[in-house]
């Protein structure tokens, strides 16, 4: 299945269709501004086990796999592709196993003649620059000079075996692992990231080879992950490139916390009407990553939004402005979740345990990073409340208006289907403790953003909080995508600061809300992990050993770990993590603290228990 490099998206070409294939397969039609994108995913194996990486590639397409990446770190691995190929496209495997097949990219990371050789194989090469192409700053002119020719001639050497095999290229630009000369120049950033992108393209098109480069820029980080995405097709417009856009949160982890991270990341850009293809990286078996990215797809479907002019989004975090919140809230956190209990006006302990409060050794109720942060009576609340948790609980004064027990607490109800934009200039006359809930009733995100915007224009210090009502009808997979696509892209351009659930809703609701504020930053309820999937070079069971270091240090909440298959990525990924977890060998971990070894070549049966005395010693 092979890309033709004559069909590719123009100036004036806004929908535009991309065929992935040789006769025999099944081609792929991407929609470039909110039609299908494509769903990746990517093989445990190396391309060396033939038979591995087949039984992979049909089990992940049966699943549904419409593009599917195999790791070929060595030149090995690269020849391998000839005989997984020509098994894989077999009609009469095909017909055995009711497949077809699909294209397959090679995985190169370091070698140039490992992607040279996979070329003749594959349907597309994937290659970092940041590790394909020169590292270091040049010390002199001719050193300059030199570092040039090599870029030139490789990137030369692979479009010329590209365009002869008619294969397309995937750069892979990782936020940490950009060429130590890039972060010199532009930082580790935004811009370090798009430039090393735009670097490889004006290269390619010095070879009349671009239109057949896709370019991913990923990162642990959501928001900078979606900002870089941002620029970068910012940039490219600005320079008359309009290459394919590959999406994804590299290393997101696993459960809740990596479907809600890659929801925000990718779901916000495709409502941006940007991304072709797409992958959700979790640290689970691979066929997992399918359902989920669909149903991302499906939730932006949904929403019908006409995305933004590329030129008007906004393409760097915004300053987290500072709101007012009412006295019990002001040392808790940016982010905060609220819920409407729904029902019966009496809370039982069962109710206040499910919503996170806890009691303490003397059986006071206590509020914690995991509590929400307001609970909203749709009547008047029984007498059987305990008197400390007065100033979270709120009962109606008037119609659409809560008021805390407490009496410092106030929170206005805005219905956006029933009142028209320019009635919001009437809340600016409430005290500063107001907070505003915009309730959404329709799969929409236009209103809710527009509402925003107006009330904050009149009361820029206004704490804005998010109820997406129609989730109610939503559950699983389904409600976690569409939490992290709603409340995501509206909190990540700072138009509020934070969600409402109800109790109608699944008891899982307010970990996803929480998991939505954690994964912005906005909040945190326990360790922040990063975790790649694994591939071919992974040398343990990753699944298992990071549901091992999870539950070993989940409690660490002002902590940032980090669990990492091998050295590749590794080391640079979790560069901004305060502890990692990396695989070094067979049964081989080592252990980094900021980003610098701390333990090397530790046995794998005693690397969790290494890693906790690490940092006790430090923390």
């Amino acid at each position: 299945m092979r890309i033709d490099p004559e069909e590719v998206l123009s100036p004036d070409n806004a929908s535009w269709t991309l065929k992935l294939g040789r006769s025999e397969r099944e081609s792929v039609t991407l929609d470039a501004r909110g039609g299908h994108p494509v769903v990746q995913t990517m093989t445990t194996t190396a391309a060396s086990d033939v038979e591995a990486t087949l039984a992979q590639l049909i089990y992940l397409r049966q699943a549904g796999a419409e593009l599917i990446r195999v790791t070929a770190p060595t030149l090995a691995d690269a020849r391998a592709f000839a005989a997984v190929m020509e098994q894989f496209t077999s009609p009469a495997l095909q017909a055995q196993h009711h497949y077809t097949a699909c294209p397959v990219v090679a995985d190169v990371h370091f070698s140039p003649q490992v992607a040279l050789e996979a070329a003749k194989y594959v349907d597309a090469v994937r290659i970092n620059p940041g590790n394909y192409l020169n590292r270091l700053t040049p010390q002199s002119e001719a050193e300059a000079t030199a570092a040039r020719e090599k870029m030139y001639q490789a990137i030369e050497a692979l479009a010329s075996t590209c365009q002869r095999y008619g294969v397309a290229v995937r750069i892979g630009v990782n936020h940490g692992s950009l060429a130590p000369r890039i972060v010199e120049q532009h930082g580790a950033g935004i811009e370090g990231m798009v430039c090393s992108a735009m670097e490889f393209l004006e290269v390619c098109r010095h070879f009349h080879f671009e239109r057949s480069v896709v370019v991913s820029l990923k990162a642990s980080e959501v928001k900078l992950m979606v900002f870089s995405n941002r620029r970068l097709v910012q940039t490219l417009q600005a320079h008359g490139f309009y290459n394919k856009i590959h999406l994804g949160v590299t290393e997101a982890g696993a459960g809740e916390d990596g479907r809600i991270k890659s929801a925000i990341g990718i779901g916000t850009l495709l409502v941006d009407g940007i991304g072709d293809t797409l992958r959700v990286s979790l640290t689970e078996n691979p066929a997992h990553e399918i359902p989920f990215a669909r149903e991302i797809i499906a939730h932006v479907a949904s929403l019908h939004e006409t995305p933004r002019p590329v030129d008007s989004l906004m393409s760097a975090p915004p300053v987290v402005r500072d709101r007012h919140v009412p006295p019990a809230l002001q040392s808790v956190r940016r982010g905060l979740l609220f819920l409407l209990h729904e029902g019966e006006t009496s809370i039982t302990t069962d109710d206040l345990l499910s919503y996170g409060f806890a009691q303490d050794a003397t059986g006071q109720w206590q509020h914690l990073p995991s509590t929400v942060d307001g609970v909203l009576f749709a009547g008047q609340v029984g007498n059987n409340l305990p008197a400390e948790l007065a100033p979270y609980v709120y009962h109606p004064v008037a119609e659409g208006v809560y008021q805390s027990l407490d009496g410092k607490g106030r929170v206005v109800i805005i219905d956006l289907a029933h009142e028209s934009l320019p009635q919001v200039q009437q809340y600016g006359a409430f005290p500063t403790e107001t907070l505003f809930i915009l309730k959404e009733s329709q799969p929409s995100l236009w209103r809710t953003r527009t509402v925003a915007a107006q009330l904050l224009a009149q009361y820029p210090t206004a704490n804005v909080l998010f109820w997406q009502a129609y989730h109610a009808d939503y559950q699983g997979e389904r409600l976690q995508a569409a939490m992290g696509v709603d409340y995501g892209s509206l909190l990540l351009e700072d138009w509020g600061n934070g969600l409402v659930v109800t109790n109608g809703q699944p008891p899982s609701t307010i970990g996803y809300g929480l998991a939505v504020l954690q994964s912005l930053g906005l909040r945190r309820v326990h360790a922040e992990f990063v975790a790649c999937p694994g591939c071919g070079r992974t040398l343990f069971d990753l699944e298992s050993t990071f549901a091992r270091v999870r539950a070993a240090t989940a409690h660490l909440r002002d902590l940032k770990i980090a669990v990492m298959g091998c050295i590749v990525n590794g080391p640079g990924e979790m560069g901004d993590a305060d502890y990692g977890y990396v695989g070094a060998g067979p049964g081989k971990i080592t252990l980094y603290r900021a980003g610098e070894v701390a333990r090397r070549n530790i046995p794998e049966a005693e690397a969790i228990e290494a890693l906790l005395a690490l940092i006790e010693e430090f923390e």
